[in-house]
């Protein structure tokens, strides 16, 4: 009799820890964010911004700081559009995250998220992003074309 109490009581336990399993997975595909390389290009273009008033960049500043500005502005329209309401904060650890890049982090890593970006708008096919998509394709690609025309050189 005691037995068939705790082999009922193992049950018990065990069916309520793949409940919490199940509950867990779906906590967790709720938590996914969507589009999550446009809010990330979002994010490293502001930072870029800074990078780019190093020396290095003096006879590309203007015009790569007038493309990240409108690739920020039509990927925020995008965004806006898709009801997008999350933000990056930034990685968790930037040391380790930006390990790859010897220096320029934020513009190595925006033409990463920027190329990324450019897929989501491409692929995404359940709506127009308000009929915008074709003016945010060409921003991030003109954002792209800057930044590796300035690390160029």
């Amino acid at each position: 009799m005691m037995h068939r109490r705790m082999l009922g009581k193992t049950a018990l336990l065990a069916v309520a820890a793949l409940g919490l399993t199940a509950f867990g997975a779906r906590a967790a595909r709720a938590e996914e964010r969507p589009y999550p390389n446009l809010v990330h290009a979002k994010w490293e273009m502001e930072h870029a911004k800074d990078e780019l008033k190093a020396e290095r960049f003096t006879r590309f500043r203007e015009r790569t700081i007038r493309e990240l500005d409108a690739s920020i502005d039509e990927v925020d329209r995008a965004l806006r559009f898709a009801k997008v309401d999350w933000k990056y904060e930034g990685p968790e650890n930037p040391k380790e995250f930006y390990k790859d890049y010897k220096e320029f982090p934020h513009l190595h890593h925006a033409m990463h998220e920027l190329r990324e970006a450019k897929r989501e708008l491409s692929e995404e096919k359940r709506h127009e992003w308000g009929g915008r998509r074709e003016k945010a394709i060409d921003a991030v690609q003109a954002a792209i074309d800057r930044l590796e025309e300035a690390l160029k050189d």
